[in-house]
Formats: structure tokens, sequence, C-alpha cells
């Protein structure tokens, strides 16, 4: 079970830049193995994952959406509905393989599943801040292709996956995400176009 008590503190301190989130968020962009390694040799917990990193670093996508509107209340939920699905689509996704990394011959570790996911999103969430930016959109793709790589890296050094499960699992893990993604933004999407 979630310890919210635990998540707010750990949200708190991300936010004030104790944890070191910018240092890591830059090693995962230049020095992935090494930081990779870094990753493996900390002890994680689901909320310090979620709260102090993944709710922080999906905001980025979200308020990089609302310049794309001209009013506020449109943005803002739009914004909402993004950092919703985004938080959502990766905790389903993580839960989701983390229940079936006995297929590919992993320990069922829900943590080491979020720290896997969040950490290689690192790309998409920088990225998706300059999504809707004139002549920067490319950026998001460039995010794509580089996470995609540090999901392959980091399955092998942070998971231990076995070389000729890696391709495999990475695949999956997109595909449940993917599908998690759209199904979280439809619904909150509808649900906040009722207060529109």
């Amino acid at each position: 079970m979630i310890d919210f008590e635990q998540g707010k503190k750990y949200f708190r301190e991300g936010l004030s830049g104790r944890t070191g989130l910018v240092a890591r968020c830059v090693n995962m962009l230049v020095r992935p193995a090494d930081e990779w390694e870094s990753i493996r040799s900390e002890n994680p917990s689901v909320e310090r994952v979620v709260f102090g990193v993944l709710c922080i670093l999906a905001l980025i996508p979200a308020v990089g959406r609302m310049p794309g509107e001209s009013r506020f209340i449109p943005a803002f939920l739009t914004a909402l509905t993004i950092y919703l699905a985004l938080v959502g689509s990766i905790s389903a996704a993580a839960w989701s393989v983390s229940r079936i990394a006995v297929r590919f011959r992993l320990e069922e570790d829900l943590a080491r599943v979020f720290q896997w996911l969040v950490f290689a999103w690192i790309p998409l969430f920088i990225g998706g801040g300059f999504k809707y930016m004139p002549y920067l959109g490319w950026i998001e793709i460039a995010g794509w292709i580089y996470a995609l790589y540090l999901l392959y890296l980091g399955s092998g050094i942070l998971l231990k996956a076995p070389e000729s499960k890696r391709l495999a699992l990475v695949g999956l893990t997109v595909l449940i995400w993917a599908v998690f993604n759209a199904l979280m933004a439809t619904a909150v999407g509808n649900i906040i176009y009722l207060f529109r």
C-alpha cells in the first residue's frame, strides 16, 4: 500500500532540489550507463520514485502545453489532463510490467520497475515540454528515440534482464504504457471536459 504521507514528504523534497533530481536527469542524458549503475545501488521505494520523481517530472510536459492555449482555464484543464494521464499511465504500466516480470526472468520488484520506467522516460518528459513550441517539436521525437535506448540499456543494468529478453521487454512495456496512456488521457479528458 502506498503511504501518501511519505509521498508528500518526497514530493516536497524533490521540489526543493535537495534530492539531486536535476543532476540525475542530466546524468541520465549524458552518462546513462553510469547513472543506471548508480540507481541500481539505491534501495528504492515506490513512494520515493512516484512522488519524488514522477509527479515532479510529469509537470514538465503538462506545463509546456499551456502556452499553446489562448485562455487560462482551457490551458489549465489540458495541462491537468496531460499530467494525470502521464502519472496514471506510467504507474499502471509499472504495476503491469512488475506482474509479468517472471516471464522475462526478472524479480517481481515494483519499485525497481518504477525506477526503470520513470528514469528512462526523462527524455520524454523534457521533450514533451517543447512539443507545442514552434520549431522545437522535433525535440520530443528525439526524446522518444533516446527513451527507447534508455529503456533497453536500463533493462540490462537495472533490471538484470537477459540479453535475449530485453528487446521483447522494452517493446511490451512501451505497448502497455501506450494503451494505458490512451485510456487515461481519454478518461481524464472526458471527465475534465464536463467541467469546461
